[in-house]
């Protein structure tokens, strides 16, 4: 019994010293790595960055409507607060769309938005009139622009429903980029 303790001993520390003169002498560089990552890993990069771009653009989302509705009611100028309207109503949609196409992948969407929004939401619910037209209006410019940019490069995601949404949602972010540039031109 003894003999069979000490020869599995033996074992194991042979085995942890080979280990270790592995990790310490890689194979030689003639050896090809493996190209291709284990087989789970690519459904979970895709899950990743689907879960990224959903959580990324519902967070637009979401602020857009709120902000939207803060315009409706901070704002002075008229052509801010129609626009402001134009937000909630578009992006509803556009929410409801989303959540739509990231059931067809498995993705929840969060339940409300990120911290960059809710501070922006916040900055702009302490300002009233000319002010929070012209903050609100840059915001918007802002954006806009970050978000026709992440819908460009995901019109070449793989994951065709989230492709298919990006390609369709793209150009009403683009008329609302263009009429926010109007409007932030017209007050400044």
């Amino acid at each position: 019994m003894k003999s069979l303790a000490s020869t599995s001993a033996t074992i194991a520390f042979v085995l942890a010293l080979s280990g270790v003169y592995q990790a310490q002498n890689p194979p030689a560089p003639s050896t090809p790595p493996n190209p291709r990552p284990p087989a789970q890993s690519a459904p979970q990069a895709k899950a990743t960055d689907a879960r990224s771009f959903v959580d990324q653009m519902t967070a637009a989302g979401l602020a857009e409507v709120e902000l939207g509705k803060l315009a409706t009611q901070r704002a002075s100028n008229q052509d801010v607060k129609a626009f402001g309207e134009m937000m909630v109503k578009d992006h509803t949609q556009a929410n409801k769309e989303l959540a739509s196409a990231a059931a067809q992948v498995n993705v929840q969407p969060p339940a409300q938005t990120d911290q960059k929004h809710r501070d922006l939401i916040a900055k702009l619910s302490k300002l009233q009139g000319a002010e929070f037209d012209r903050e609100y209006m840059a915001a918007m410019v802002e954006g806009h622009q970050d978000v026709a940019a992440s819908l460009e490069a995901a019109k070449s995601m793989s994951n065709h429903a989230l492709m298919e949404w990006a390609t369709k949602t793209l150009p009403a972010v683009q008329r609302h980029l263009e009429r926010a540039k109007q409007i932030r031109d017209k007050l400044t």
